[in-house]
């Protein structure tokens, strides 16, 4: 039953996760690319050189968009739940239209919990989320 269940949380979520993380990346990537295309076309640095450049700021966008993109897709999966209700199961009763709703958000949340505590605890020891004061360790104070 819990593989029917995954498979079901996954085809839900997967498809807007990923477009989510595709769009929200492209939005935070697009002005690093300008600042790149001009490094390329006015200072005439090599193409190879520049895309290995873009590679390392990635996984510092992915840290951003990551939790957006799993907030969409756990909205994505509660309209989908709307519309499931409204127009496949309209004589259902209540409580059972209830309980589906909070299987798909708490399913949304957990999907998008333990996929950024993965992605983090990956991330972490490569040391790319230090650039972010979250990251780093406080100064101890001086007596």
């Amino acid at each position: 039953m819990t593989r029917i269940l995954d498979r079901y949380v996954y085809k839900e979520m997967g498809p807007p996760f990923i477009i989510g993380v595709g769009v929200f990346t492209f939005f935070l990537v697009i002005d690093r690319i300008y600042q790149l295309t001009d490094l390329v076309i006015t200072k005439s640095v090599p193409f190879a050189l520049v895309l290995p450049l873009l590679m390392y700021m990635l996984p510092a966008f992915l840290a951003l968009t990551l939790p957006m993109a799993l907030l969409a897709a756990a909205g994505a999966s509660i309209g989908e739940w709307i519309h499931d209700m409204t127009f496949y199961f309209p004589g259902v009763d209540l409580s059972i239209q209830l309980a589906y709703g909070a299987w798909m958000l708490a399913s949304g949340i957990l999907f998008a919990g333990l996929g950024s505590w993965y992605l983090v605890r990956l991330l972490r020891p490569t040391g790319v989320l230090d650039a972010f004061p979250s990251g780093r360790r406080s100064p101890e104070a001086a007596t």
